[in-house]
């Protein structure tokens, strides 16, 4: 019977703490001890997953900040009674990582830039010129989505309970998500109307 190969796939990952370690064998082999975000790491999730990985399989300096990483499925986690979760989310697994894209067909990823740089016309003050989301490389553009929708979802946590059912705390957490991009392109300060109507919405909206 042929055995079914580990889920693999390409993802973000936000790396929040880099600590240089070794592994618990006879020859302690160099790791680095990650704590990380994925893109499905629960908000209420407030210390994030550890992952450990070998250094001699991983760039020879991480820091702080996003990842594209190749991740591996591994097994599921325990809840707080101990026992195992039942994989109906992705943050129900244990996961590692297996490849890094900033390693793909070079040997000092560091040194290289991810995308040509884009010339962007000087401000004048009287004709402010934003860069508009076409010229911003489509792989920059999917990690700013991750991370702007990653911040609304920890800004919107203290409040989720107010909500009267997830589509409208969903649909709250995207808007909010998409004002955030919206400034991080054009550095326009977002409108986001009478406060009372969000009011509103946490006390009245069924």
């Amino acid at each position: 019977m042929q055995q079914e190969q580990p889920e693999r796939k390409w993802t973000s990952v936000r790396i929040e703490k880099v600590t240089s370690t070794v592994d618990n064998s006879k020859n302690q082999h160099p790791q680095w001890e990650l704590t990380v975000r994925w893109e499905w790491t629960a908000a209420s999730n407030q210390w994030g997953d550890k992952v450990w990985v070998y250094k001699e399989s991983a760039p020879k300096v991480i820091e702080p900040g996003i990842q594209n990483v190749l991740v591996e499925r591994g097994q599921l986690k325990r809840n707080k009674d101990g026992d195992l979760h039942d994989g109906s989310y992705e943050w129900m697994y244990r996961y590692k990582i297996v490849g890094w894209e900033s390693m793909q067909g070079t040997a000092q990823p560091q040194l290289q830039p991810s995308a040509p740089v884009q010339e962007v016309p000087p401000v004048q003050p009287d004709n402010v010129q934003h860069i508009p989301a076409e010229v911003i490389p489509e792989n920059q553009m999917r990690i700013m989505r991750q991370s702007t929708l990653h911040y609304a979802a920890i800004l919107m946590a203290p409040i989720v309970k107010d909500f009267s059912s997830p589509q409208v705390m969903v649909e709250r957490t995207i808007d909010l998500s998409g004002k955030l991009l919206h400034y991080a392109i054009s550095g326009e300060m977002p409108t986001f109307g009478d406060p009372k109507e969000y009011d509103d919405l946490l006390d009245h909206e069924v």
